[in-house]
């Protein structure tokens, strides 16, 4: 049964209701000012180093708030190159003779004033001509000075007629799980997007047994990174908050081709001890001690009387080894 209620009855009796509601609420919402300090912040009560109150880092410059990437990239985009790299496939089938040539492109950065660029030897491999491109719009001709496939890790030469701005290398065994990178390169070189720079986060360390297909790096101890890496990205820098290189950008993992915030760059301190043999050589000069190895059974721990099944044993020394003459 619906019920009626008359306007004109009823006009006094919400008024008074509303008057009624509205004192309560201004005694309450006093209350409750009080005791929780709801009152507009004084300018002694803004907060002022955000760096310290926010989620994100940010500093004042300038009487303006800025993050610290803008003072990473202004410090270090220069540095960050262009390479394209021009090879020669064979035509199929070979009667015809010939040979046809494509170009790869990738990225690089200046680590030294006097024209040397690191990049990833993925970049380089087979490469008949290879050209970089600068910040400033010169291409030189590069000059091959080392690689290394098995650290997938390349040095290039140029002879610039510019100032150079080279990126220092940092520590990346200082790194923590969770500490900022910046990732700085030339995604989908086609389109024009030089020196895209992303952020993210330090994902894992270490991380080793990843397939890339042909040419998998023997010696793997990724940094994991979700800061947005693409094609094209290949051998750009991986930068912490000092401007420093903590990685050579060289992996993704995607199933379509793009980021999926799964990235992976080569420590620069692998870098740092192979770069100089590449330099000087053009390629690493490892050490090898020329024994074959496996791991001690618990058949072996008894005949040797050992306490504890574990340790490895030297099956075999291999002929004219340093281990053979040692």
């Amino acid at each position: 049964m619906n019920k009626y209620f008359s306007a004109t009855n009823n006009k006094g009796r919400k008024v008074a209701a509303c008057a009624l509601v509205a004192a309560f609420c201004l005694v309450v919402g006093l209350v409750i000012s009080a005791n929780f300090d709801l009152s507009p912040p004084t300018v002694a009560q803004t907060p002022t180093n955000i760096a310290q109150t926010g989620l994100f880092p940010v500093f004042e410059r300038d009487g303006q708030l800025e993050s610290p990437f803008v003072a990473v990239v202004e410090k270090v985009q220069k540095a960050v190159v262009n390479i394209s790299a021009r090879s020669r496939e064979e035509i199929v089938p070979w009667w015809f003779r010939g040979s046809n040539y494509s170009t790869s492109y990738g990225s690089g950065f200046f680590f030294r004033e006097d024209g040397y660029i690191l990049t990833n030897n993925h970049v380089v491999k087979e490469a008949v001509r290879l050209t970089v491109r600068t910040a400033s719009g010169y291409e030189y001709e590069a000059e091959l000075v080392g690689a290394d496939p098995e650290t997938d890790l390349a040095v290039l030469k140029v002879e610039p007629e510019e100032e150079i701005t080279a990126i220092p290398f940092g520590d990346s065994d200082a790194l923590k799980v969770g500490d900022w990178a910046i990732a700085i390169g030339n995604p989908f070189p086609r389109q024009g997007l030089d020196r895209t720079v992303t952020v993210g986060v330090i994902s894992a360390k270490g991380r080793s047994n990843l397939r890339f297909g042909r040419g998998t790096p023997k010696y793997q101890y990724y940094i994991q990174t979700d800061a947005s890496i693409n094609p094209g990205n290949s051998g750009g820098p991986l930068l912490n908050l000092h401007g420093e290189c903590i990685g050579v950008n060289a992996a993704i993992s995607t199933p379509t081709g793009g980021s999926v915030g799964i990235g992976f760059a080569i420590p620069i301190n692998l870098a740092r001890a192979i770069v100089p043999d590449l330099i000087a050589h053009g390629k690493p000069h490892r050490g090898w001690l020329g024994v074959q190895l496996s791991s001690v059974t618990e058949r072996d721990a008894k005949r040797q009387g050992l306490d504890a099944v574990k340790g490895v044993k030297i099956d075999s020394v291999f002929s004219n080894s340093p281990a053979e003459r040692a």
